[in-house]
């Protein structure tokens, strides 16, 4: 491992990861598989404005018809945040039942 206060963020970032990987592997998988469906909602909004291209080529941007992808995305993304926040206190809950508290 290596000291946290090293003033490189990217340093920081390193040794996070390398504990992770070490220490908790089970919580690192989850976080990853977890981070890949932002994808998703990133998607969404990346493809709203071909679809409505391809729909009306030659009329003004038609907002109506971008407008449910957009709501889906901020929709499957504040999903994803509270799927993400929950787990995330539970899997903490559960760190702190086995481990006890951090010390100071």
């Amino acid at each position: 491992m290596g000291d946290w206060n090293t003033g490189s963020l990217r340093a920081s970032v390193r040794i996070y990861n390398d504990h992770l990987r070490t220490i908790h592997p089970e919580f690192r998988h989850w976080k990853r598989k977890l981070s890949a469906t932002y994808t998703i909602p990133i998607l969404l909004l990346l493809v709203s404005v071909p679809v409505e291209a391809w729909l009306y080529p030659t009329s003004s941007f038609n907002f109506y018809v971008v407008l449910p992808f957009w709501f889906a995305a901020l929709f499957i993304g504040l999903v994803i945040i509270s799927v993400r926040g929950r787990a995330t206190r539970r899997y903490r809950g559960q760190w702190l039942k086995e481990h006890g508290q951090p010390l100071p």
